[in-house]
């Protein structure tokens, strides 16, 4: 009796750890599948992250080359391929050492189609616009709505799944005298306090410059161009 009873305690002690191992195994089964959902996420979050900066990349590019948004030459559905250099040596273009506006579209659409392929799966974009009136020969009138598109690829439990993001803008120009009146505004509020003058300046000085890089062109270059002289 005695003997029989301890080979089933034996018997009794295996089959817990056969369940001890089972139970181990599905949690860590789990943790794994856990793991691999969270990496998927993180991986989603980060490529609609650079959809994001994308698309507002190229309408920050728009906003600063106003002319060539409403001449139309930044609507395109493919990547265009310039025979001239607008970022550094100016090589090829129409005037020396300068970009035109639609030269300058050009350069703006192949470096943003390049950035697109190079940081999204299947990446590729395009940009149309609205003309807001077609009477005035524009083709794309100051003003008019450009509609931004995104489309990539990602991963779902299906395989790939195309998506698509939309962004719709309206390029507008600020001009050196709506700085200046926007300048004349904050000082006259800052009278009393000549630190919230200064910050004044600044501000205004850093939107300036922040223009100038948008349009690719050199800061110590075309400042005495675009910004008041104040603003130095």
């Amino acid at each position: 009796m005695n003997k029989f009873t301890a080979r089933m305690g034996r018997g009794f002690t295996l089959i817990e750890v056969l369940i001890t191992v089972f139970v181990m195994a599905l949690g860590l089964l789990g943790f794994a599948a856990l793991q691999t959902q969270g990496v998927k996420f993180n991986r989603t979050a980060d490529l609609r992250t650079q959809v994001t900066q994308l698309t507002y990349n190229i309408g920050d590019r728009m906003r600063a080359n106003v002319t060539g948004a409403v001449s139309g030459d930044y609507v395109a559905a493919a990547k265009p391929v310039p025979s001239y250099d607008c970022s550094s040596s100016f090589s090829g273009t129409s005037s020396a050492n300068t970009c035109s506006s639609t030269e300058m579209a050009t350069a703006d659409l192949n470096q943003w189609f390049n950035a697109l392929s190079v940081a999204l799966p299947s990446g590729t974009g395009s940009i149309s616009c609205a003309d807001a009136d077609a009477a005035d020969g524009d083709p794309c009138t100051l003003g008019s709505l450009h509609t931004i598109q995104v489309q990539w690829q990602e991963t779902d439990e299906t395989g790939f799944t195309s998506k698509i993001f939309s962004l719709d803008i309206q390029p507008i120009t600020i001009s050196i005298e709506q700085f200046k009146v926007v300048l004349r505004a904050l000082s006259q509020k800052a009278t009393s306090s000549k630190n919230l003058y200064l910050r004044s300046i600044k501000q205004c000085r850093a939107s300036c410059i922040t223009l100038l890089r948008l349009s690719h062109e050199s800061y110590n270059r075309v400042a005495s161009r675009r910004c008041p002289a104040f603003l130095h």
